[in-house]
């Protein structure tokens, strides 16, 4: 039984209400191809997603409405995937005719995409726009505008660290919204922990612990206020992360008051451990202003951990041996107390070849551990001890391009596979060259890329190389065409040419560099070669492959106005095709260029002549 594509959507529709509720009924009803785009994004592909809306949405342009659900759906997968800048840019390119509640709307996410990013002064501005243009209306919905506005605001002046000012803006809020409303209660008592006043904190959240992110502020406000030690608060964090009410969102804040108290504590381990989970976590989530951590907080812990282990065994800086000896002993069953020591050597070991074994095997014990890449970045692209690509260790360059690829972050993964000039030693090497020239050419580096494939025929291939090597090759040379580099691509099929004495392979070169040449509308020089490529290896070209790029070159001569050749290429493949599509195909181009010829009468006449044959 078949199913066309309306009862696919229906299906749809009906699973998505099952299982997500009553909420999108009406717009599934209204629209369900919109319904459609919506599980794109939700199955793993919202890229995909967003151009399918590219490409479906315009028609809406007139129909406001409409339109603004689209555009609903549009910016909910920017903000599901951070794609704050990405936000930002689409409101500049809003249709007019809005209805008012989407306007409002859509400025508010533009606003939060704006806090997102650090800027507070332009969300502010922003907002304080909006209260402005909408106090001089009368609706019922303007009072929880305002409300949300100026909650953001707050947060505005939080984003910048100016905390004076947030303190009296929080305070102005209360005055003028209910005090009890525990979200403006904990955002007020943001501020005061930002204004080192955790003792107010204690007090006013002392009866609102078993809401999540209380408890956590109230952790954190009793170990500043030092109404519970630090060891007990680390504790206290740590089984809060336990429970099941804990959200996602808190872990971070929870491993920062670990971080914090443990620091005051001095447990050393702790304090390597919770920040690890920090560092981690800044890399997706957003900043949280609460703490000071960074990637240098990270390494400092560790060298402190190291040192303290390290003082107890009696090892003194400068006996590497003994710190990797140390490493490579607790490598399996204490990995934290590894990474330390590996650490230590990677900032004060003896020599480069020393601080570079470290390296190496300090980043193979972080791969072993949950969300190690991202980890990984965090640690040498967030320090000032690594402020250029160049000054990381090269062994962990090489995952950074993994880590970036993972995260289909092309651009870096090309800026620091550009860094690179050779693998691992455990990489088979023309692959990593071949892989290596390919993130160039799609992070955006491609005369880099052109060449390093260059470079690469040069010294890898031979004459005795085999096919499945150069097939390799060649797919990278296609992306080179891909993204319109034609004249690289040219020149690397060209030196593949030379190193090949496989007649077949010629000829798909010679066709594969026609086609860059027509592409730069070098029309003459591509029916060159797509008759070099017909031509082998007989000098007849009349098989299947020799027919199709006969047909290319007579296209091309056309192109290039040379009708006459055009036409007698064109004449020959239509006295050796049998096929009734194929020599209906033929006529049309043979009376595309009867229409199109200035010629004399005379080739006119004879060209009609053989059509009606």
């Amino acid at each position: 039984m078949s199913i066309n594509k309306p009862t696919i959507l229906i299906l749809i529709c009906l699973f998505f209400v099952a299982t997500r509720g009553y909420g999108d009924i009406a717009q599934a009803n209204e629209n369900p191809y919109l319904l459609e785009v919506q599980q794109i994004a939700q199955s793993g592909a919202p890229n995909l997603a967003i151009r399918v809306m590219d490409r479906e949405q315009e028609q809406y342009r007139k129909e406001p409405e409409k339109w603004a659900a689209w555009e609903r759906l549009r910016f909910n997968i920017y903000r599901e995937h951070g794609n704050w800048q990405q936000l930002i840019d689409r409101i500049s390119n809003l249709p007019a005719g809005l209805p008012t509640e989407f306007t409002r709307w859509i400025h508010t996410q533009q606003a939060e995409a704006l806090l997102e990013l650090g800027k507070g002064t332009s969300a502010r501005n922003l907002l304080r726009g909006l209260i402005v243009t909408t106090a001089s209306q009368t609706d019922e919905e303007k009072p929880k505008w305002f409300k949300r506005w100026r909650h953001l605001i707050v947060r505005s002046y939080l984003a910048e660290q100016k905390v004076e000012d947030a303190h009296t803006a929080i305070l102005r809020f209360q005055q003028d919204y209910a005090a009890n409303d525990l979200d403006v209660l904990l955002l007020r008592c943001r501020v005061l922990l930002m204004s080192q006043r955790p003792a107010e904190v204690v007090d006013l959240l002392a009866s609102h612990t078993n809401n999540p992110e209380a408890g956590m502020l109230y952790l954190l406000a009793q170990l500043r206020a030092q109404k519970r030690s630090p060891v007990k608060v680390v504790q206290a964090g740590l089984r809060q992360m336990q429970g099941k009410w804990a959200r996602e969102d808190l872990k971070i804040s929870l491993w920062s008051v670990v971080a914090e108290a443990a620091q005051r504590a001095g447990d050393r381990m702790n304090t390597a451990k919770a920040l690890e989970y920090v560092m981690i976590d800044r890399s997706t989530k957003r900043s949280n202003n609460l703490f000071n951590f960074n990637a240098d907080s990270l390494w400092n812990a560790y060298i402190d951990y190291a040192l303290h282990r390290g003082n107890k065994a009696q090892f003194l800086i400068g006996q590497d041996e003994k710190w990797f000896a140390a490493a490579e002993r607790y490598f399996k069953k204490d990995p934290l107390r590894s990474r330390a020591f590996y650490a230590l050597l990677i900032h004060r070991g003896q020599g480069e070849e020393n601080r570079t074994k470290a390296a190496a095997a300090f980043v193979k014990s972080i791969k072993k551990r949950k969300s190690g890449g991202r980890l990984i970045k965090q640690l040498f692209t967030d320090s000032k001890h690594f402020a250029a690509i160049p000054d990381i260790p090269e062994s962990v360059r090489h995952m950074l391009v993994d880590v970036a690829l993972a995260q289909s972050d092309i651009p870096y993964a090309s800026e620091v596979m550009a860094t690179l000039s050779s693998p691992l030693q455990d990489d088979t090497s023309y692959m990593w060259y071949l892989r290596r020239a390919r993130i160039l050419v799609l992070g955006g580096q491609v005369e880099k890329g052109s060449k390093a494939l260059t470079e690469f025929v040069e010294k890898e291939l031979t004459k005795k190389s085999d096919r499945e090597k150069i097939d390799r090759l060649l797919q990278v040379v296609f992306d080179l065409q891909t993204v319109g580099s034609h004249d690289g691509a040219f020149n690397v099929f060209n030196a593949v040419v030379k190193h090949t004495d496989d007649e077949k392979l010629k000829r798909e070169l010679y066709y594969w560099m026609a086609d860059s040449r027509r592409a730069q509308h070098k029309y003459e020089a591509a029916a060159h070669l797509y008759l070099k490529s017909a031509l082998l290896p007989d000098g007849k070209g009349l098989d299947p492959w020799g027919q199709t790029a006969r047909y290319q070159a007579a296209q091309s001569l056309g192109l290039a106005g040379l009708n006459e050749d055009a036409y007698i290429l064109f004449k020959h493949l239509l006295r050796v095709t049998k096929e009734a599509d194929r020599r209906a195909v033929l006529q049309h181009e043979l009376q595309k260029l009867h229409l199109s010829n200035n010629k004399t009468n005379e080739v006119g006449e004879i060209a009609e002549q053989e059509l009606k044959q």
